[in-house]
């Protein structure tokens, strides 16, 4: 396998008009797939599940295509799991020719 099938959600845009308390009203929301460059990396937390010594995986490292756009708000389903983005996406270049690029980001679980 080289890479993985992420589905984000998108959350609709504003309506324009505020319900009962104000808030604004959303739009559907909209949904879209990518598949990963290469596995997503498990990024483990610090305490342990078991004595046995089983780790927690509470977010991973995604490396995808350089055209990749995605919002802070968008949820990402990794491997039947939802995961926000944390921080934003690094964009990265590996040689001069051009050759190489990508996105790499983080999510942690929501």
């Amino acid at each position: 396998m080289i890479g993985e099938t992420v589905t984000v959600t998108r959350l609709g845009a504003a309506t324009g008009t505020p319900d009962a308390q104000g808030n604004p009203v959303l739009g559907a929301s909209t949904t879209f797939t990518f598949v990963t460059l290469a596995p997503v990396v498990p990024i483990t937390a610090d305490e342990v599940a078991t004595d046995a010594g089983t780790v927690v995986v509470d977010a991973f490292r995604v490396f995808a295509e350089a055209d990749l756009v995605l919002l802070p708000s968008d949820v990402l389903t990794i491997r039947s799991v939802d995961y926000q983005m944390e921080g934003v996406v690094g964009r990265y270049n590996r040689s001069t020719t051009g050759l190489g690029r990508g996105t790499v980001f983080v999510v942690r679980r929501v």
